[in-house]
């Protein structure tokens, strides 16, 4: 019991994660000139960047603390998209500035 993994910081560590994946891949698309007709690859990976990350980060919290119940699973996922939209709605706002 004393080698639990605190939910919080699973939610925060993997929101920062894929929250800078997908930033980068959006300043790379940027710098292609593709900023606001992106190929439909680009917007697929992203999707499988958000999805299956926060898939790993549920697994991995599950294999981490031994069992995991349902709602644990509902609330790890929530606070990692909420992790990710806060920090994407700070870099939108930030270079909608520029």
């Amino acid at each position: 019991m004393e080698n639990q993994p605190s939910i919080q910081k699973t939610m925060l560590t993997y929101g920062v994660i894929i929250a800078v994946l997908v930033i980068i891949m959006e300043l790379a698309n940027y710098s292609f000139g593709n900023m606001y007709k992106p190929h439909w690859i680009i917007s697929a990976l992203r999707y499988v960047f958000i999805i299956g990350g926060v898939m790993y980060a549920i697994k991995t919290f599950a294999n981490a603390s031994g069992s995991m119940n349902i709602s644990q699973g509902i609330k790890l996922g929530l606070g990692i998209m909420l992790v990710f939209a806060i920090i994407k709605v700070v870099y939108l706002i930030t270079i909608k500035r520029f």
